[in-house]
């Protein structure tokens, strides 16, 4: 897979990625998407295939949020979405995007969160595989019966 780092040039391609990997009712406007990236901290990626057959066809997203740390203490890192298209998923793209867009937050050795869907066995797969850890239950977080699991990863511990 290779990576492009993600603009307010990219908030269609973002937009329409969202929309091929999540529910229609949960998925993120361009406009929305632009808002994000105009955040401090907050970095986006979009996933490419890689190859010569559909060499740069955009397949995957993620964002993700840093906030410095006080002193010598490091910052937190939110992950705000990640998603695969789903004739691209259970390949290794996730854990490849993932892993590209947490380089700089590892380094700095930021504390990383993120909620995911109780329910979501690969995504929960991907995050135990990468070090993180549940650490609460947000009950009807994605909705009535929908709950979310805060799962956190601490580098260097």
């Amino acid at each position: 897979m290779d990576f492009q780092s993600a603009n307010p040039a990219h908030v269609a391609i973002l937009e329409a990625l969202h929309q091929a990997c999540f529910p229609p009712k949960e998925a993120w406007s361009a406009a929305f998407f632009k808002g994000q990236l105009a955040l401090p901290g907050t970095q986006g990626w979009v996933g490419l295939v890689p190859g010569p057959a559909r060499e740069g066809e955009p397949i995957g997203l993620c964002l993700v949020r840093s906030q410095p740390g006080f002193g010598s203490e490091p910052g937190e890192c939110e992950i705000l979405t990640l998603g695969i298209v789903p004739a691209w998923r259970s390949r290794g793209h996730g854990g490849k995007l993932l892993a590209h867009a947490l380089k700089e937050p590892m380094r700095r050795r930021e504390r990383i969160l993120l909620e995911v869907e109780a329910d979501n066995l690969p995504a929960k797969t991907l995050y135990h595989h990468m070090g993180f850890r549940e650490v609460a239950l947000r009950p009807g977080y994605y909705g009535q019966g929908r709950d979310a699991l805060l799962m956190a990863c601490q580098p260097g511990t």
